[in-house]
Formats: C-alpha cells, sequence, structure tokens
C-alpha cells in the first residue's frame, strides 16, 4: 500500500474527499479503580484515562468489583445521554442506525445505569443481552446481565422502556413496556416476567448516581458559559460540517466551497483559490474515498477573529482512479477555525499536524 503524506492545504481537502462520518465523540467522564478499554480491530487492552474519547466498536472493562466507569455519548451536549459500567461488567459500544453514532451498547455481562434524554428524530438506544434487548427513545433505566445464569434484570426509574425478548433461532417471544419504578427478569429463550418494584437497593444506588450526574451537568454549564461559546454556535457548527459532508456526497464541488471563507488560509499559506484548484485535481484523480474522523470537539477560539476552534482525528483511504489497486492511506490530526460571516458559519482557517 502507498502513502502520501498530507500538509497545509490538504487537510482540508482530506475532510471532502467523501461523506465521510463525524463522530461527536463519546467521552469519559469518570473513573474509578481499574478500567480497559480495547479499541476496535485491536488485540490489545490498554488502560482507560479520564477524557479518553470513545468510538463504535470500542470495548470497555471494569475489572474489580470497585471499578467503573461512566461515559458521556455526546461531547457536545455534555450530560443529556450518559450510561455507566459498575464493577465486573464487559461491554461493547455499538453503531446500528448510523455508523457515525454510538446508539447501544453489548452488555456481555454486568451491570449499567443509562440516562438518555436527547436522542435526534425516531432513533432509540438499545443495550443488547444475552436473553433481551431493551431500549428507549428518552429516560433513565438500568440492566443488570448474568453471563452464567443466562438472564437480566431491566429495571425502568424515568419514564418507560420497551423490553424485547427472543427464542433460541433469534425469533421475537414478546416485547413489553415497563414504567418507571418497575423491574423485569427474563431468562434466555424465555418471555420476560411480570414486572415488579425495583429492589430499593437498586433505587437508591440510581439515586446516588442520578445525583451525582445532576452535580456534573452543573459543572458542565458553568464551564461553557465561563468559555463563552453557546450552544447556537456548537449547533450552527454542526450544521456547517453536516452540510460540507453532503455537498461532497452529491459531487458539489461549489457546494463544498460554499462552506470555506473566501478569506481560507492554511497553516502552509495556501488560500482559497489553491483550494480550488485543488480540489478539482483530487476529485479527477481519487475514487472510492473513505474518511472517519473521530474525537470531534468544538471549542471557544484561542484567537478573536474566530467564533470557535474545531478538533479531530482524521483517518482516509482513496483509490488512484487510473489504478484503483493503489491505496493511499493517511491519518492525523486537525485543527480548524470558525468565522461568522451575516448569518453564515464558515471554516476560515485550516491547522493540520502528525499526518503522514
Amino acid at each position: 500500500m502507498k502513502k502520501f503524506r498530507i500538509t497545509g492545504i490538504s487537510f482540508i481537502i482530506v475532510l471532502i474527499l467523501s461523506a465521510g462520518s463525524i463522530l461527536w465523540a463519546a467521552e469519559i467522564i469518570y473513573l474509578e479503580g481499574k478500567v480497559e478499554v480495547k479499541r476496535k480491530k485491536e488485540k490489545d487492552w490498554e488502560k482507560a484515562t479520564l477524557g479518553m474519547k470513545l468510538e463504535p466498536g470500542d470495548m470497555l472493562w471494569t475489572r474489580g468489583i470497585d471499578s467503573r466507569v461512566d461515559v458521556d455519548l455526546d461531547e457536545e451536549d455534555k450530560g443529556k445521554n450518559i450510561f455507566k459500567l459498575d464493577g465486573n461488567t464487559q461491554s461493547i459500544l455499538r453503531a446500528d442506525a448510523d455508523p457515525s453514532q454510538i446508539d447501544s451498547v453489548d452488555l456481555d455481562y454486568g451491570d449499567l445505569f443509562a440516562k438518555i434524554e436527547k436522542i435526534e428524530g425516531d432513533s432509540t438506544f438499545d443495550v443488547y443481552t444475552l436473553t433481551a434487548v431493551a431500549g428507549v427513545r428518552g429516560t433513565d433505566w438500568g440492566v443488570s446481565t448474568n453471563k452464567e445464569e443466562e438472564e437480566s434484570d431491566i429495571s425502568c426509574y424515568k419514564g418507560r422502556i420497551y423490553v424485547k425478548a427472543f427464542d433460541e433461532e433469534g425469533r421475537l417471544l414478546a416485547k413489553i413496556d415497563v414504567d418507571a419504578g418497575y423491574t423485569v427478569h427474563v431468562k434466555k429463550a424465555q418471555a420476560p416476567s411480570e414486572a415488579t418494584v425495583v429492589p430499593e437497593e437498586k433505587k437508591q444506588e440510581y439515586e446516588g448516581w442520578d445525583e451525582e450526574i445532576s452535580e456534573y451537568i452543573e459543572k458542565e454549564q458553568k464551564k461553557a458559559e465561563e468559555g463563552g461559546i453557546s450552544n447556537l454556535i456548537i449547533d450552527k457548527v454542526k450544521e456547517l460540517y453536516e452540510e460540507f459532508k453532503n455537498a461532497y456526497s452529491q459531487g458539489d464541488i461549489n457546494g463544498v466551497l460554499n462552506c470555506v471563507a473566501r478569506d481560507w488560509e492554511s497553516s502552509g499559506g495556501q488560500s482559497f483559490y489553491d483550494l480550488d484548484d485543488r480540489l478539482n485535481n483530487i476529485f479527477s484523480t481519487f475514487e472510492q474515498f473513505q474518511v472517519d474522523m473521530s474525537g470531534f470537539s468544538i471549542q471557544p477560539s484561542d484567537d478573536p477573529e474566530y467564533v470557535a476552534k474545531v478538533s479531530y482525528y482524521m483517518k482516509i483511504e482513496a483509490s488512484l482512479l487510473s489504478d484503483p489497486s493503489i491505496k493511499h492511506h493517511e491519518e492525523g490530526d486537525v485543527i480548524e477555525y470558525i468565522k461568522k460571516e451575516g448569518d453564515k458559519y464558515l471554516i476560515a482557517k485550516t491547522v493540520g499536524k502528525g499526518a503522514f
């Protein structure tokens, strides 16, 4: 496989090579005890760290009864969608509906609490266990699964959840709704039990965690206010990158350039007009683009000329039109600055380093 280096102007070009996914990164916000992560396609486990970004396909393992990890699923709207894994728990993060967005968890064994308050459209957040699938559009709930006994307890603390049970062949046996304050027991290949009141011990554990999350949300809101970046700007920047991505997916170079400020510059000194020329060259040279953007973060700009600073980690692979067997691959950190012109938010400056 051949590789090429990207610097300066190439970073913004790489971004528009595909309608690739933008992952609004999940982030570890609390750690206790021994917690490990195994990245998708990696063989070895690594130590989890506070602030670590997670992607679909990553595995989490709380090794020991006193271990715990909390994950915020949306870095840009903190506290809206969070789950906790208690001790001796192993899970896999999944993206079922959209490959760029974590929307479910495979709970191999152990205990999980979830607070899901903001999901787009008709989407749901699901937890898969050996015995059942439980899901919501927005509520607080918990799942405890025992792999050896092949059974799960699924509890609802706020709102309402649904629980599906399947037979050995994967055929649906039953789907029931569980209201707040109740729990159901599900054995492998059996329909859920009648709902019973959530045990007091579990209720108290949930209430303690809910209080911790409320404090976390309050702190994050205070940091956002002090940082001077509003949710409105965050939403507009998200829309900008979605527009940018969609324009490329339609082969609309003008649409792509409409997302870039006319006084755009790269760290290498290239201009908007250099970018225009380069884009035409890129689109006529490569095909079969595959782009992954992860760890996407929107922060206040450290330069008063711009309204926001965007950073992410990018991986890209493309094939030569003249010889599709020749692949090009590169990855690296990207930093971009956003400006506002009228009602429009635009990419105004691109900085990159660490690519190869």
